[in-house]
């Protein structure tokens, strides 16, 4: 497989989608603030409203959804929907 970017490592094959921009770091930090607020997230619509759809989707063996987005920073931030829960981690910003 080739990974263009080393923030896509884990993503499966075929889960990139090579369309998708990174974000702005502007609109990165207003989420990541809104999130630190304790903004709850309750569905993966909610997050892709706020940031658009993601660079690389895939199915987790579980079951779980996981959304990765890249930042124009080199930063980055995971998206997972585990059991109806959304979690969010952030990476290098």
């Amino acid at each position: 497989m080739l990974v263009l970017d080393r923030r896509l490592s884990s993503c499966p094959e075929g889960s990139i989608d090579l369309g998708i921009e990174e974000l702005s770091a502007t609109v990165a930090n207003q989420f990541k603030q809104r999130v630190k607020d304790g903004g709850v997230l309750t569905s993966l619509a909610e997050v892709e409203t706020q940031l658009g759809s993601p660079k690389c989707s895939y199915d987790l063996p579980d079951g779980d959804l996981k959304w990765h987005y890249l930042i124009e920073n080199g930063g980055a931030i995971a998206v997972t929907r585990h059991q109806g829960t959304v979690t969010v981690d952030f990476s290098r910003f």
